[in-house]
């Protein structure tokens, strides 16, 4: 699917050979579902470029933008998930808190699991994008920072045999 817009006039060049091919009742039908695409995209454009600007305002938003793989987007979402739980509290107050790993003990081992699910679910999956991001960015880095030094050692004079 369109995860972005600039993937649009691609899909338009092949939506419009598509369109010449089909009979009239097919082609309005496409043309209208075209028409409401745009709208969507371009309503989710107007928010997206609103929810920046407020993100950039929050000092919350701010900080946790400087991680690597969390843009302002996903840093608002965490700020708000955050915000909410406790600003409701009650008996799901848990439930908003960031998660936690599983653990499981027996005698003297120590088992660290995957993440419980009693947090919020929201704020579980934008903790799990940042964390895949921050992970893909790292191992870009180290590819980059290998084929940098394997060039730079291929680039030096040989040693001398002895």
């Amino acid at each position: 699917m369109l995860r972005h817009r600039s993937h649009w006039p691609t899909a338009a060049a092949w939506l419009d050979e598509i369109e010449a091919r089909l009979d009239p009742l097919t082609r309005q039908m496409l043309r209208q579902d075209r028409q409401l695409l745009t709208q969507i995209m371009d309503g989710i454009a107007v928010i997206d470029a609103l929810l920046k600007e407020l993100a950039t305002e929050d000092e919350r938003c701010q900080q946790l933008d400087t991680i690597s793989g969390c843009g302002v987007v996903t840093a608002a979402a965490v700020v708000a998930e955050v915000v909410t739980s406790r600003a409701s509290p009650g008996p799901k107050h848990c439930a908003g808190m960031p998660p936690d790993a599983k653990v499981e003990q027996s005698g003297e081992r120590t088992i660290t699991g995957k993440l419980v699910r009693h947090c919020n679910k929201h704020l579980r999956r934008a903790l799990i994008i940042i964390a895949q991001s921050f992970v893909k960015s790292a191992r870009v880095a180290n590819t980059r920072l290998k084929a940098a030094t394997s060039s730079a050692c291929t680039a030096t004079a040989p040693i001398p045999p002895k």
